[in-house]
């Protein structure tokens, strides 16, 4: 778990993360959880450079400013994903002293990224508009996160508009385009490039949908799953249905 910063990718301390939990998904972000054990004073040092005291101010890092980095290997070759950390919360006790921390995929931070001039387009087609709502985003004060943009056009026209006084967010404006009648697929894209060994953030879009790079993926037990759960419950069965 490699944190660096959100904005220059410099990076900033690799930490030991337990009990965690992590997915990418399509339209929506991925999210990220958790936990960063401090069990002595070199762990605390670790920690604080990637989460420093909060009074620290302005914070150079930090919930909102720092995001990780989840590599398959130890060679920092073979990228998961990115997650850019919103929360982070500190506890202590009988147990010993932890970072809980929370997050989500990179497109999240355009949720959180409201339109603050009119914007307006008609008969453009779809993936140019939300190729234009990307670039826009990042045309803000600490808005470019470095997301290049790719996808080719679906041949789909709409008309647009996001008005300032909406308060509308760059995220929630894409979600409701790709969601329409005809839509469209989107993620933000992690990887690392090869054999240059930069890594990359890929805002990318697919009409009708996203498609895969053809890689066969097989899950096993024992093998590249390492643990696993299944519940039954009998709460959520039933054997006669009512509507109304």
């Amino acid at each position: 778990y490699l944190f660096a910063d959100l904005l220059t990718d410099q990076p900033l301390e690799i930490l030991d993360v337990e009990q965690d939990r992590f997915g990418s998904q399509i339209i929506v972000p991925g999210t990220f959880t958790g936990s960063i054990p401090i069990t002595n004073r070199h762990d605390a040092s670790l920690a604080r450079a990637v989460f420093p005291n909060p009074q620290e101010y302005p914070p150079p890092a930090g919930e909102g400013r720092v995001v990780c980095h989840v590599y398959k290997g130890e060679d920092l070759t073979d990228l998961w994903d990115s997650y850019l950390i919103w929360e982070c919360n500190s506890s202590g006790g009988d147990g010993g002293n932890r970072l809980d921390i929370s997050g989500a995929t990179l497109d999240s931070y355009l949720n959180r990224r409201e339109i603050w001039d009119d914007l307006a387009m008609s008969q453009e087609d779809q993936i140019d508009v939300a190729h234009a709502l990307v670039a826009d985003s990042a045309f803000e004060a600490g808005g470019d996160i470095g997301l290049a943009i790719s996808g080719d056009l679906s041949g789909v026209l709409v008309d647009f508009e996001a008005p300032a006084s909406q308060a509308a967010t760059y995220g929630s404006r894409l979600a409701q385009l790709a969601n329409a009648e005809n839509g469209f697929e989107f993620r933000v894209k992690c990887y690392v490039d090869m054999p240059a060994g930069n890594r990359v953030r890929e805002f990318v879009t697919g009409y009708p949908g996203l498609e895969g790079d053809g890689t066969e993926m097989t899950a096993s037990f024992p093998g590249n799953i390492a643990s696993y759960r299944y519940s039954g419950s009998a709460l959520d069965a039933a054997t006669r249905w009512r509507a109304r």
